[in-house]
């Protein structure tokens, strides 16, 4: 049952209309007769910043320095302090 239904998966993937709607999605394509129209809403989507509120974000967040956003992608949002001692 698992098997079968595996390749019918395999081939709709395969398939010409899976490639079409993949393309038509990622990369935003169309057919060279179509007309693509974007419509304009004027409520914000939920859930998405507007660009008054991502600029207002950005001027109460210090900057973080590229190491410690990869710490933070790999470890977890805590990174070690680092101290520099003197030694005489």
């Amino acid at each position: 049952m698992e098997k079968e239904r595996l390749q019918s998966l395999l081939v709709y993937y395969n398939s010409k209309s899976f490639q079409e709607i993949e393309l038509r999605r990622h990369f935003l394509l169309k057919k060279p007769d179509e007309t693509v129209v974007a419509l304009r809403s004027n409520q914000p989507l939920a859930g998405v910043a507007t660009p008054e509120e991502l600029s207002s974000k950005e001027k109460e967040a210090p900057p973080v320095s590229g190491w410690r956003l990869w710490w933070q992608f790999y470890f977890g949002s805590t990174a070690p302090i680092f101290q520099v001692s003197s030694t005489d």
